[in-house]
């Protein structure tokens, strides 16, 4: 929940309640495919009756995709969002 500004923060806040929620209403919560990374911390894909809670999330602009390349600069994104935002306003 540290951010580098104020909009990474609003939004960290945003997808930890849409996680909670999901969790908490599940009928089912499943991790699949664990295994140890190279810090030994478990990795696994998380599933809320049957469906993946990252893509869940990704889905809902709550998160974006990572496959090892450099992490995004969400301040940046962000404020671009709400600079097109309120252009569009």
């Amino acid at each position: 929940m540290k951010g580098k500004c104020a909009s990474e923060i609003e939004a960290a806040k945003k997808a930890k309640e849409f996680t909670v929620t999901a969790l908490m209403t599940a009928k089912k919560v499943e991790l699949r495919s664990m295994k140890r990374d190279k810090y030994f911390r478990i990795l696994a894909d998380v599933y809320v009756d049957d469906k993946n809670l990252s893509k869940m999330l990704i889905d809902n602009n709550l998160a974006l995709p990572y496959g090892g390349h450099t992490k995004t600069n969400w301040c940046k994104l962000l404020n671009k969002k709400d600079t097109s935002t309120q252009r569009e306003s």
